[in-house]
């Protein structure tokens, strides 16, 4: 490969990773975390390799996730959604946090 076509493709790789839908697992809209899940939260934030953090989407229920030596398994994200979902009594939950950064959604935020 030439530089010009090494830089065409990133170029390219970049324009379409503005064009990817959103990712459904992860929430959006105004939330507020009730002080449980908040204690969670922070709990979550100072572990060492943080993974995902879901919430239920009414802010009351949370688990989280941690990626032992920095490696999270396939499936993380999923089945810690599931562990919220449990916890919930099958209220729906979502992504909040994702290796360790806020990713949810909140347009007023």
């Amino acid at each position: 490969m030439n530089l010009r076509t090494v830089i065409l493709t990133v170029v390219f790789a970049i324009t379409l990773s503005g064009c990817l839908p959103p990712d459904p697992t992860v929430g959006k809209g105004k939330i507020t975390l009730s002080p449980a899940v908040q204690a969670g939260l922070e709990q979550y934030k100072k572990e060492r390799a943080p993974g995902h953090f879901a919430v239920s989407t009414d802010g009351r229920y949370g688990r989280y996730n941690y990626c032992p030596e920095g490696r999270c398994s396939r499936g993380s994200k999923n089945n810690i959604i599931h562990a919220c979902e449990e916890a919930a009594q099958g209220a729906s939950c979502k992504i909040y946090a994702a290796y360790g950064q806020v990713v949810w959604q909140d347009p007023d935020g």
